[in-house]
């Protein structure tokens, strides 16, 4: 396999959930070498993220299921700490998990803090350090383009930081640098990956454009129509990802007034879609939300 919203009322509400809220597509395909013990957990892990939406009805995906596939990728973690391939998949799961299970309020703080840990080893690992500067943004991308595993792990970086500083609030967004991690992240993922999760650091980068503050000094880089954009290009390669759509609505519709036809039409395109089979929590979790922006606009 390869490859949140009263209208404005709500932007600044969702803030960098906007960002990071992106649906899960898992490729679990991972290289196992020849060890019983890490085979088994590989395994186990394939089949967890395969019943990931068992049974799933109403607003929250099973818990079960996830955590037994996190638990598993932690095993081969253990067995081969060197395997960019588990970083991957434990990332993608981690935020599964934060997004799309029930959770308190402190536990999901958890979840996106683990995975915060496990990027930063990640990039660790493809870099030699996690201290990675946007004026040296062509060398942190050359250093690491043969690496097939390199445009995926910048991504969930990207998406997990995203997370973690939308949970966490401004001020714990600030200290910790998200914004500046977030633009890294998400460029490199786009230079080397742009297709990788249905167009996902188009989406990425252009919801961030979109729904970011613009702080002198901070975040100044911001840029609506860079947003525009962006999305219009992530929907044009993968308009089959709902949240593609969505997200390119909106923002035509906050800044684009000549298209506001062509957006509540692509919305009622969107409200008339049924999830897709394998994906119905992630697609019921955008729909839910196509649904609020529809209604914000009556």
């Amino acid at each position: 396999m390869k490859k949140p919203t009263r209208w404005e009322e709500n932007n600044a509400a969702k803030g960098l959930r906007g960002c990071a809220v992106l649906l899960v597509s898992v490729c679990l395909a991972l290289a196992a070498p020849p060890l019983s013990a890490q085979s088994a957990a590989l395994e186990t892990a394939r089949d967890s993220w395969e019943r990931r939406g068992a049974g799933f009805e109403g607003e929250w995906a099973p818990s079960e299921p996830i955590r037994e596939a996190i638990e598993s990728l932690d095993r081969a973690l253990e067995e081969a700490p060197g395997e960019l391939d588990l970083y991957e998949s434990l990332m993608r799961a981690l935020y599964y998990q934060g997004t799309f299970t029930e959770l308190t309020a402190e536990e999901r703080k958890a979840v996106f803090g683990r995975g915060t840990e496990v990027a930063t080893s990640a990039v660790r690992l493809l870099h030699g350090t996690d201290e990675l500067r946007w004026k040296r943004i062509e060398q942190t991308v050359e250093q690491v383009r043969g690496v097939e595993q390199a445009g995926p792990l910048h991504y969930w970086a990207a998406i997990l930081w995203g997370s973690w500083g939308d949970h966490h609030g401004a001020m714990a967004a600030l200290r910790k640098g998200v914004a500046d991690r977030l633009r890294i992240h998400g460029q490199v993922a786009l230079e080397l990956a742009p297709d990788y999760d249905f167009a996902g650091p188009y989406r990425f980068l252009g919801r961030m454009h979109a729904v970011a503050p613009k702080v002198p000094g901070f975040t100044g880089w911001v840029d609506r129509e860079t947003a525009v954009e962006l999305l219009e290009e992530g929907f044009q390669r993968a308009p089959e990802h709902l949240q593609n759509g969505l997200f390119l609505a909106e923002i035509w519709l906050e800044q684009r007034p000549g298209k506001k036809q062509e957006a509540l039409e692509l919305l009622e395109r969107l409200l008339a879609a049924e999830p897709r089979k394998g994906w119905e929590v992630e697609d019921g979790f955008v729909l839910r939300q196509v649904r609020e922006t529809a209604e914000s606009l009556e």
